[in-house]
């Protein structure tokens, strides 16, 4: 049986084993001359290390978002189209996650895999909406870790 990366899958997985998939997955969806654009910094966005922070960050959101809106054109010929289009997402949501924010650290596993159920079942169509849809779950984390801060 083929890796679903839902709660279990990914909680039994080493974060290495996971890290080199999703940049396998993230190298095949994300040609490399994108990447450098997506990367590529202008002097007044890396004049201050918070400026340089907030450059990086919003392209490792763009990377994200851009690959995401790629999954559906690589895998719609595959066989189980759409269940592997879920699980690729699943992947890539879970290295936005855990290696491009390292919310792994603030936000449990479980509420991670919950939130995104919710995000691959009505799923963006493009690099536009899902650069909208990992905003609001970046939101959706902070208020996530307000709320665990405030109850303890």
């Amino acid at each position: 049986m083929q890796q679903d990366y839902r709660f279990d899958c990914l909680n039994n997985t080493s974060k290495e084993e996971l890290t080199e998939l999703a940049m396998r997955m993230l190298h095949r969806l994300v040609p490399e001359p994108v990447v450098r654009e997506i990367f590529h910094f202008e002097e007044q966005e890396t004049a201050t290390e918070e400026r340089q922070q907030e450059a990086y960050f919003d392209a490792t959101l763009r990377l994200h978002a851009v690959a995401l809106g790629e999954i559906p054109s690589q895998f719609a010929q595959s066989q189980n189209a759409e269940q592997n289009i879920e699980r690729m997402c699943r992947l890539i949501l879970w290295h936005f996650y855990a290696i491009g924010f390292q919310l792994d650290r603030v936000i449990p596993l479980m509420a991670h895999c919950q939130e995104i159920e919710q995000r691959v079942s009505t799923r963006p169509n493009d690099a536009l909406e899902w650069s909208t849809a990992l905003t609001q779950l970046l939101y959706r984390y902070s208020e996530m870790n307000q709320a665990q801060a405030q109850s303890r």
